[in-house]
Parts: C-alpha cells; structure tokens; sequence
C-alpha cells in the first residue's frame, strides 16, 4: 500500500520544462566567464565585504560571485558566530572552522548555480522578447 501511494504521489509531480539549447548553452558560457572572476570576502562580525578583484567584464556575472557568497554567509552566520566563542578549545574551533568552510563551499557553489541559470533564463527572456 505504502509503495503504491509513493508511486502515486511520484507520477503527479510534473518534470520541469527542458529548457531550450540556447539557455543551456548561455548557462555554460557564464559558467566558463565565471571561472576567470576572483573576489576579495571578508567577514568581521556582522559585517560582510565582497569586492571583485579579477572581473569577467560583465557585471552581472561577477555580482554573482558575490551574491552567492553573501547569501551563504548569512545562512551560515549563527554557525560561525558559535564558532568564534572564546571559551571554546582550539581543537574545536578549528573543527568547527573547517565544517563552516566545508558548507559553505557547498551553499555557494549551489547558489551560484541557481544565478547563472536565473541570468541565462532572463537574458534568453529578453532576446526573446519575453
């Protein structure tokens, strides 16, 4: 009974709508133009700093960088204000450090995913006229 309901519940969700080869292929292009993008992060306290150092040339692309960054940061602040305790063993802090940067290299990478293709899909959009 239980399988069945499962597969029921599977078949009413609807696949998401391929998008066309030019989106995809605007996904890889930012994607690549990205790589080249370097930025200065900085985090004291409460205050976040993201300042392009090496730029794509395009601004949108490289506010993406920052973006995912800032955005992952801010999820993962009560986390690294935890960490940043002063009674805490070094041995902990520094475990608790590199869990921090472990997740936050996954926030952003993902992040960052999700802003290239919402770039591609509204420049697409635009070309489009849509």
């Amino acid at each position: 009974m239980l399988i069945v309901l499962s597969l029921l519940l599977a078949a009413g969700q609807a696949a998401p709508a391929p998008r066309p080869p030019a989106v995809e292929h605007d996904i890889t292009v930012i994607g690549q133009r990205l790589r080249s993008w370097t930025a200065r992060y900085s985090v004291r306290g409460s205050r976040v700093s993201c300042r392009t150092r090496q730029s794509t040339g395009d601004r949108e692309i490289d506010a993406i960088g920052c973006r995912a960054f800032e955005t992952c940061i801010g999820q993962l602040g009560p986390r690294i204000d935890e960490s940043d305790r002063a009674d805490l063993d070094g041995s902990l802090r520094r475990r608790m450090k590199e869990a921090i940067r472990r997740d936050l290299r996954t926030c952003v990478d993902a992040r960052r995913d999700a802003l290239i293709a919402d770039l591609a899909d509204r420049r697409f959009g635009a070309r489009a006229g849509g």
